[in-house]
């Protein structure tokens, strides 16, 4: 299945790499990951740091050429900005495409609904998220998980036709931020 970056669910946004009017022209930077883990942001207890702001660069920074490579992913991030949202984002992309995005003022009650869309409720590292399921002509999962009262961080993945039959979605996804989540948090 070849992934399409129009049509992301929610706080993923959509256009990987594409400019946002608005947005400085260097939005779609590639980024190597780095093979430690990264410097993580204070943490309380329910919440990560509520004051932080993320941008696609520091986000890229959060998972590591292994990491992003065991999701089926490409070994180096792309920071961007969503063009259905402008939120930073950064993404992978192999057999898998991998999105992570920031977003303010958004919470993970607050997710699409709609026709396609199934959203389960969970937790992960301790957060409330929901995974968001769209099935239409692309499988997309989402999980999106809450790092403060006004903020969310996401996590879509779809797979490419390379990667049919090898990942699923919703596995990835909920693996992505179980990566990330726990290094933000502290």
């Amino acid at each position: 299945m070849l992934f399409a970056s129009a049509g992301l669910v929610g706080a993923a946004g959509a256009g990987c790499g594409q400019q946002v009017a608005g947005q400085p022209s260097s939005a779609a930077t590639t980024h190597s990951a780095s093979s430690t883990a990264p410097t993580t942001a204070p943490s309380s207890s329910q919440t990560t740091s509520g004051t932080r702001e993320w941008s696609g660069p520091q986000m890229c920074d959060l998972v590591t050429a292994a990491e992003a490579q065991q999701l089926g992913g490409s070994p180096a991030g792309r920071a961007s900005f969503s063009t259905a949202t402008a939120d930073p984002q950064c993404s992978w992309s192999k057999d898998t495409v991998l999105i992570l995005d920031y977003g303010k003022g958004f919470q993970s009650k607050n997710a699409k609904t709609g026709a396609g869309i199934t959203l389960t409720p969970m937790s992960v590292a301790g957060l409330s998220a929901v995974q968001s399921l769209k099935k239409s002509s692309i499988t997309l999962c989402q999980v999106i998980v809450d790092i403060s009262d006004s903020s969310t961080m996401s996590f879509a993945v779809s797979v490419h036709d390379s990667g049919e039959g090898k990942y699923e979605p919703c596995d990835v996804a909920t693996r992505l931020a179980n990566i990330v989540i726990p290094k933000i948090k502290g």
